[in-house]
């Protein structure tokens, strides 16, 4: 048994029933002043204030909601928290007097967050936009648009721009290049200057920091081979997971690495940093539970004479590049996702198994703290089993990297349960198991069975009946979130009135917006196509079966979709005003 999985239920069977309940710590910032780590526990909705040389918690700070990003500022005098979805705050806490100084209003998802001379800047992820607010009272100066999904910020005060990551891919699934981006916004003027893209396949992008020489910013993500049919696993066939360097100075892509080996993956790359004497990246691996350490200065050298361009990524398809530059550290945590290098340390934030590692950086000897207890329900191990890709096969990828926040990564793949040949846009599993079937065309009779299908046949593997059924417990659990989209009431009663009039609602009716029927659509008719449901369309982009469109509008002006008449601009912005509001 993997040993990372093995401590999970070694501790679940050992657990006290009046113990401490599973926090999930997500995000951690270190005070050199004060040798204290400040820890975001999700589910525990709190922050918790750890003593380093004392190995120990000694103050509890607790919120109103899921905490999803934490910041220290540079003076190390404010802890800066963002939480929340639908109505999202920052809360402001005094380091010195102990205590919170103000919450904000933030909008919708916040999350990153950053500090420039004149700023606080937030990532609101679903409204895809950058907030920028006076250091002085924290009102709102600019707020830039920067399309889909920000999720991570990095500062670059000495070239005076800040470089946006974004989660997913915003084209259409059916472009040339499908891939995230990294928007570089210009502090002067606070405007997006550059848009760099990262190779054709990049999805699930989750950090990004500075190295130690200021030359390059590095991303982690997962690079998908998505133009395959998925019928093998092999030297990362669907998916490899990858680390990107960004030139500064140029504003590009320089060299893209795989972090597997040849026969082993290393799947969902998290939490990236640097060792305090900047010789060392190290990375969390969330789906294998492990660390990769990487020498830095050995790595650079070599890459510096592949002569690679941002056209030509020789080493993203080497699986082997890394291999001599690398040591890949096995965890006893589950899920590793942010990690902090203190000292001779590195501290790594474990969030299924609910604890701190403490990595001794001169002999890599592991020291586990516990923070709540991994009481974990159902609900929780199969969100466990769902990101555990030491259950695939040669652990090339968890359920997650497909589906990441367990709906979409903006990607076409060619399954085979329906025929070869035939590549549609990965869907969104919320709701699934209320919309029966499922699968584009319809193949499965109902999510139970694809569940168990994915483990087989995507996975490669067979898991015992508990985790599949755990599984299903997750995915039934799943509440649809609150769209970012802030339309007029006016817009709104327009779009939802020609919803009727067009008679949408006979294909889509609330409240699941599916009539769980299939259609023909598009030019082969013999082909039947399973009714989605529209609760979070606006999230689940690009469209169509194919992804062909990247917004939702395009539907109306191209295909008309079952349409009997031409509508006007100003309808097609009141009926999609409303679709986007579900």
């Amino acid at each position: 048994m993997l040993p990372a999985l093995a401590l999970l239920i070694f501790c679940l069977g050992n657990s006290r029933k009046d113990g401490p309940t599973f926090l999930g710590p997500v995000d951690m910032v270190y005070s050199p002043e004060q040798g204290k780590l400040y820890i975001a526990e999700y589910y525990g909705k709190r922050i918790d204030v750890f003593d380093i040389s004392k190995k120990t918690l000694v103050k509890t700070l607790p919120l109103a909601d899921h905490p999803n990003n934490i910041f220290l500022t540079e003076d190390l005098r404010s802890l800066i928290v963002s939480q929340g979805m639908a109505e999202g705050s920052l809360l402001v806490y005094d380091l010195e007097k102990g205590r919170r100084k103000k919450e904000i209003p933030a909008g919708h998802s916040p999350t990153a967050i950053s500090e420039s001379e004149m700023h606080i800047v937030i990532c609101n992820r679903f409204p895809g936009e950058i907030t920028f607010l006076g250091k002085d009272k924290f009102q709102v100066e600019k707020i830039v648009k920067v399309g889909r999904e920000p999720i991570a910020l990095y500062m670059v005060p000495d070239k005076n721009k800040l470089f946006v990551a974004h989660h997913l891919p915003e084209m259409a699934s059916t472009a040339d290049h499908v891939a995230s981006k990294i928007s570089v916004i210009d502090l002067d003027n606070l405007k997006v200057i550059k848009t760099i893209l990262l190779p054709n396949g990049s999805s699930s992008v989750k950090d990004i920091t500075r190295g130690p020489e200021g030359k390059y910013l590095f991303v982690t993500h997962i690079l998908a081979r998505y133009l395959l049919p998925t019928t093998q696993l092999e030297r990362g066939w669907m998916n490899t997971n990858a680390l990107s360097i960004i030139d500064v100075d140029q504003m590009k892509c320089w060299q893209t690495i795989l972090l597997d080996d040849i026969d082993h993956g290393a799947a969902n790359p998290w939490d990236i940093d640097f060792s305090e004497n900047g010789q060392r990246i190290f990375v969390s691996h969330a789906g294998t539970h492990e660390l990769s350490i990487i020498d830095w200065e050995k790595m650079k050298d070599a890459l510096s004479q592949t002569g690679s361009t941002s056209l030509d990524y020789a080493t993203s398809e080497n699986l082997g590049f890394i291999y001599p530059y690398r040591e890949r550290l096995a965890l006893k945590g589950n899920g590793p996702r942010a990690i902090m290098p203190v000292g001779d340390f590195l501290i790594v934030a474990n969030y299924f198994s609910d604890n701190l590692s403490f990595i001794n950086l001169d002999n890599f000897k592991e020291q586990n703290i516990q923070l709540g207890e991994p009481n974990l329900s159902n609900e929780l191990l199969g969100e466990m089993y769902f990101n555990d890709a030491s259950l695939c096969f040669q652990s090339w990828q968890s359920c997650a990297s497909c589906h990441p926040d367990v709906r979409v990564d903006g990607l076409n793949w060619d399954l085979l349960n329906d025929g070869i040949g035939n590549p549609k846009n990965v869907k969104s599993l919320l709701l699934s198991h209320e919309t029966p079937p499922v699968m584009s065309l319809g193949v499965r009779s109902h999510a139970k069975v694809a569940v168990r299908a994915g483990f087989t046949n995507i996975q490669f593997t067979e898991v015992p009946e508990d985790y599949s059924s755990h599984v299903d417990a997750y995915l039934e659990g799943l509440k649809p979130v609150i769209s970012p989209h802030q339309s007029s009431a006016k817009d709104l009663e327009k779009g939802k009135a020609l919803f009727q009039s067009l008679q949408c609602h006979e294909c889509h009716p609330a409240p699941l917006y599916t009539n769980l029927k299939s259609y023909p659509l598009g030019e082969d008719k013999s082909l039947q196509w399973d009714t989605p449901t529209l609760i979070e369309i606006w999230r689940t982009g690009p469209y169509w079966h194919d992804g062909r469109y990247a917004a939702l509008e395009e539907i109306f002006n191209k295909e008309k979709h079952g349409l009997q008449e031409s509508l006007s601009s100003n309808d097609i912005r009141a009926l999609n005003a409303y679709l986007l509001s579900l």
